[in-house]
């Protein structure tokens, strides 16, 4: 399909639309940029062969319950492979803002900032639980780009030529005075970045493990990391976590998403600086380093490579000082700080640091504090003892993967955690319809209030709102359908105005990225098998090669496990089951059991046959009372974990919508399951 005939790429005059935000205006020339025109730091690499995902496939009737590989599909279909642009590279679409009508997606100079390469790293993650191969060109030509950004210093560089948006930053959260660029800057390093990209590159790798070229990048990466670190106190701290590059030289700046920017000056000179002064420590920046060690700990996973594990620890004991002794963050961000503690996280299990995964632990229930466990809801900034108005799709998904790796790691058993986040919000907040979108309630326009691009007014655009591609708005909703919320409230997708300039525009790709990573994590967290063992940790649909769960939750308290290879059977029961109420069946004759903690021991079962098991479940009312945006409380009404009805409704696209869940009949669908011959090992 020609690009034009999907989407209009000449976006009307922005300039005007400021009162009715409308897109209607008469058009004034568009300023052209072709396409191949955008210079990366590498000017060539071999060849990309994407292997095929390997397993088999099998059509299934299956309870219409929660199926996170179905999930995975819409996300690859939609927001993952569909929202970039093709005549540059695929770039995505960073913003979608539902706030004009129609609505309108537009790129920034934060595109590769961290959010593009998050895409990456989801992609082969969600093919391998799907099988799935559409639109995998797009992943291929992602590959190749996030290759050609690492210059021959191991840095992650995103190009400013042939890319008239590389330095819009709609947020002024990164590009800001007074780190502003010089004018002739060519390429971009930011330090968050490029640790999310040596994450994407470090899965790409894992499906290729011999290719020379990756292995190489991937150890100059590693090596990148540490050249632009000075040793302090045996940590290795990133002072600056932006660097510009020009014809003539590198300079570098400070500049973390929420921390203190600082005037850029020659690259040398300001590491010579900092090796001359003591050791400071900006928590953003602290946290904005969490990329990059969890990138260079997957590597030493990977590899073993000593060097790269030494790395890794100096760079932990520098994102250790974003917290507190007791888990307390130092600083709001969120996400930013969860994310950070997956990383001290997997550093620590690759190296038995026990003493750091309980300090993670803490940090993860002081996280889970902040928020609405319950349900999932976790607030994009912590404000302890504030109005929760809206969620940020990214923290919801890091709580959610945290909770997991601890449970897995055996640091503490959060299973009932992730069992209500991804029952709830976490996959509530993932979009699956969009027709709601042209017709939604409280637009700043009715409210009289001016229509930005985060927090640029239009009249500041200048030209960039003339340039051919910088915004679309034919499809603009339909081409992030499996996208996941960036401010969310409580009980709808897009609450409207919600009041704030920062809590509006609807999706943003940082979330999606996260969104995505998480379901796969929630999806192989269902069911393992290790040392002739399947245990269950979640009742949720999945296919494997040693059992099939069918979950009937909520509809009737039933899950079917149907063995495919002889091993013991461990199932674990949520808490809201009381034990003495579960009955065991083996192909239809009840059984006897023993238990193991929360965990149902169903003895040796044997291929072919069906384990059933089955518990009573009933509804319950419980009031939460944060407040939440207008709201002072809301009700909820749970079955089992899920939230079945909420009191009040949103206005837009409202959650939970599941009165057929209140039937106690269960309805089924068919589906192709796809059942997966290897998984990643993150």
């Amino acid at each position: 399909m020609n690009t034009r005939e999907f989407v209009e790429r000449t976006p009307k005059e922005l300039v005007g639309i400021g009162a009715a935000a409308s897109l209607t205006d008469p058009v004034s020339a568009p300023i052209r940029s072709g396409p191949g025109k955008i210079s990366y730091a590498r000017q060539a690499i071999p060849p990309v062969q994407v292997p095929p995902y390997r397993g088999h496939r099998y059509e299934a009737i299956i309870p219409a319950t929660l199926d996170l590989a179905e999930r995975a599909q819409i996300a690859l279909e939609g927001v993952l492979t569909s929202s970039g642009n093709p005549d540059y590279d695929y770039e995505i679409y960073l913003q979608t803002d539902i706030n004009f009508q129609p609505p309108i997606a537009y790129m920034s100079g934060l595109d590769f900032f961290g959010c593009q390469p998050k895409y990456l790293e989801a992609m082969p993650l969600l093919r391998s639980i799907t099988g799935s191969d559409v639109n995998q060109h797009v992943d291929k030509r992602l590959y190749e780009v996030s290759q050609l950004m690492v210059a021959d210093d191991g840095l992650t560089y995103s190009p400013v030529k042939g890319r008239p948006w590389a330095l819009f930053d709609e947020w002024r959260s990164v590009l800001r005075s007074p780190n502003l660029p010089p004018p002739d800057v060519e390429h971009i390093f930011d330090l968050y970045a490029n640790g999310r990209n040596l994450l994407a590159l470090c899965n790409w790798h894992m499906r290729d493990p011999d290719n020379p070229f990756s292995k190489k990048l991937l150890q100059t990466m590693v090596g990148g990391i540490e050249a632009i670190g000075v040793e302090k106190n045996d940590a290795l701290w990133i002072p600056y976590q932006i660097l510009y590059r020009t014809p003539d030289q590198t300079l570098a700046a400070a500049g973390a998403y929420g921390g203190q920017a600082g005037k850029p000056m020659p690259l040398k000179q300001a590491l010579d600086s900092a090796n001359g002064s003591e050791l400071t420590i900006s928590p953003p920046a602290c946290t904005d380093a969490g990329g990059d060690l969890q990138g260079v700990a997957r590597y030493f996973r990977m590899t073993g490579d000593e060097r790269a594990g030494e790395i890794a620890g100096r760079l932990a004991r520098y994102v250790r000082q974003a917290y507190e002794d007791d888990g307390t963050f130092k600083w709001g961000h969120v996400h930013l700080n969860l994310m950070s503690a997956i990383s001290l996280l997997d550093y620590a299990d690759a190296v038995g640091d026990k003493d750091l995964e309980r300090h993670v632990q803490r940090i993860y229930e002081y996280g889970r504090s902040l928020a609405v466990p319950l349900v999932g809801f976790f607030p994009e900034f912590r404000r302890p003892g504030h109005n929760l108005r809206t969620s940020e799709s990214c923290a919801d998904a890091d709580a959610t993967i945290l909770a997991i790796k601890l449970s897995d790691y055996g640091v503490g058993d959060y299973w009932e955690d992730v069992d209500r986040y991804v029952r709830n919000h976490l996959t509530e907040a993932q979009l699956l319809s969009t027709d709601w979108a042209y017709r939604v309630h409280n637009l700043p326009a009715a409210e009289g209030k001016e229509i930005r691009l985060g927090v640029v007014p239009l009249n500041e655009l200048g030209d960039l709102a003339r340039v051919e591609g910088f915004m679309v708005r034919e499809h603009a909703v339909e081409r992030i359908r499996g996208c996941f919320a960036t401010h969310a409230s409580i009980n709808d997708w897009f609450p409207g105005w919600a009041g704030d300039y920062e809590q509006r525009e609807g999706h943003s790709g940082c979330c999606s990225g996260n969104g995505s990573r998480a379901l796969y994590y929630a999806w192989r967290s269902i069911l393992k098998q290790e040392k002739g063992v399947i245990t269950v940790n979640l009742l949720l649909n999945r296919a494997s090669p040693w059992a099939d769960v069918d979950s009937h939750i909520p509809y009737t308290g039933r899950v079917d496990i149907h063995i495919k290879a002889a091993n013991q059977l461990l199932v674990r029961v949520p808490e809201w089951v009381p034990t003495h109420a579960v009955k065991l069946g083996v192909n239809g004759q009840e059984q006897n059991y023993g238990w193991q903690g929360r965990y149902l021991d169903a003895g040796h079962v044997r291929e072919g046959q069906q384990i059933t098991i089955e518990f009573p479940i009933e509804e319950r009312t419980v009031t939460v009372e944060p407040p939440f945006g207008e709201f002072s409380k809301v009700t909820l009404v749970l079955k089992g974990n899920d939230v079945v009805e909420i009191d009040p409704r949103g206005p837009n696209y409202p959650f939970y919508q599941r009165e057929h869940y209140r039937q106690g009949q269960t309805l089924w669908k068919r589906v192709s399951r796809f059942e997966p011959a290897e998984l990643f090992s993150v």
